[in-house]
């Protein structure tokens, strides 16, 4: 009998949180909303092992520059090929008692907890020109899976030898600040945690470790013995420049839901996320959003001004006028750009959604007045409810990919523009310069606070 030359058995468990909303899209819509996240069997959202592998991959060679990297996740080019080495399992739901919903199982949709689940969060989006208004066909909406829900999956490599150290740089990407999952990862969504990983390196050449992997059920929901816990670093790209804003607000700030309620026309945004006490999860009161898209579009806009303030570049130049939008070079250098289908360029800026438990209120009357006649404007009269967000600190974290700041093309060369414009911008931001959310002409979103570059303050 021919024996494998993959004798070694790297084995591991991963626990992991969201720790803001995931978009693992389906490709799917329905009447509700524009894209729809991906299902199992059980009606649950699920991370698919292929979105896992791909980032993985894309991590582990981006670092080591392709070493190894056809060999340890398979390769096709022509007629050669070659399997994958490393084995990665879709990431399954925890169901309400700390246990993988693994296989076909029987779920009570109304069960409090269950139904959440079966009618996810939408988020509104709307894609902005650089004038502040709507593109066209700029609107859109995506279903998301709540901050705070669990998954659990496995990762098996076969080898030839003991690859603990592999297994461990593996593990510890995983842990990795700027490792995210599925979509929407440039606006706030796909951040994870690691909340415990379960290891064991078995050699099948000997009688007692092949007994052991012999009784390893493929069941998520299955507790193995063979499984110890297994601490491991974070694997760091010192490719990033983090800048952290610990911002307060001076009164009120407005990031609108689109939609209004009884009391009000205009509603601030909030959402559930779910919470762990002693392994078993729960569904806390809504609380506060801020959207990482909507900060997002404010500084991309103010980079802009800043990077033409910098370069000499205004609008009433015969000779050179200011870049705006995507033709920024400053703008497309962080943000990313869309000039077709074919031509798109991910941005360089990962950020994340800020949830609140502050949820105090203030509800606000509203009346449009006629510029000539001084009278209100028929049907003009509306209400606003805003967060009251005085005394509270509020902590937004960008994280850059350093080599964005070293972006050229012809007749801008790299010099340091495109840093200062953006640190200029959250300068702002900290001054009460650059308003953040809705309703900004009424006096609403003025922040103020402290900005921190890897851990320095500026």
């Amino acid at each position: 009998m021919r024996k494998t030359r993959y004798t070694f058995r790297q084995l591991a468990r991963i626990t992991i949180e969201a720790e803001t909303p995931l978009a693992i899209g389906s490709g799917d819509k329905d009447i509700m909303t524009d894209a729809l996240v991906v299902r199992d069997v059980n009606n649950m959202p699920f991370i698919p092992g292929t979105s896992i592998t791909g980032v993985l991959r894309s991590a582990y060679s981006e670092q080591h520059k392709e070493k190894n990297t056809n060999s340890l996740f398979g390769f096709q080019k022509g007629d050669k090929g070659q399997g994958s080495e490393l084995i990665i399992t879709d990431a399954i739901l925890i169901g309400k008692n700390g246990y993988a919903l693994d296989g076909l199982q029987t779920i009570d949709f109304n069960d409090p907890f269950y139904a959440n689940y079966n009618n996810l969060p939408i988020r509104q989006h709307v894609s902005m020109s650089y004038k502040g208004v709507a593109k066209n066909t700029g609107k859109f909406d995506e279903q998301v899976v709540y901050k705070g829900s669990r998954f659990v999956f496995e990762m098996e490599l076969l080898s030839s030898d003991d690859r603990t150290l592999l297994m461990q740089t593996l593990l510890g990407m995983l842990k990795g600040s700027s490792f995210r999952l599925g979509g929407g990862t440039r606006s706030g969504f796909g951040k994870i945690r690691v909340i415990d990983i379960q290891y064991r390196n078995l050699n099948l050449a000997e009688t007692s470790d092949m007994a052991l992997y012999l009784k390893k059920n493929a069941s998520l929901m299955e507790n193995w013995e063979g499984y110890k816990p297994f601490g491991v670093e974070s694997v760091t790209d010192d490719g990033w420049t983090t800048y952290i804003l610990s911002l307060t607000a001076d009164d009120f700030f407005l990031f609108s839901s689109g939609f209004g309620d009884t009391d009000a026309d205009i509603t601030p945004v909030k959402e559930e996320v779910v919470t762990w006490t002693n392994g078993t999860p729960s569904f806390s009161d809504e609380q506060v959003l801020i959207p990482a898209t909507s900060v997002k579009g404010a500084i991309a806009h103010r980079v802009a001004y800043h990077w033409n303030k910098l370069k000499h570049l205004f609008a009433d130049n015969v000779d050179a006028h200011c870049l705006v939008g995507d033709d920024n070079p400053a703008v497309k250098a962080l943000f990313g750009y869309t000039k077709d289908k074919d031509n798109v360029v991910r941005g360089n800026v990962l950020m994340s959604d800020v949830f609140s438990v502050h949820t105090n209120e203030k509800i606000s009357n509203h009346v449009a007045i006629d510029r000539i006649t001084r009278g209100s404007i028929d049907g003009a009269f509306f209400t606003e409810k805003t967060i009251i967000g005085k005394g509270n600190t509020y902590k937004i974290e960008l994280q850059v990919k350093t080599c964005a700041f070293d972006y050229w093309e012809e007749g801008f060369p790299s010099d340091g523009t495109i840093q200062k414009a953006l640190e200029q911008t959250l300068i702002d931001i900290c001054n009460g310069l650059l308003p953040l959310g809705g309703g900004t002409n009424r006096g609403n979103g003025i922040f103020r606070g402290q900005l921190t570059k890897n851990g320095k303050a500026l």
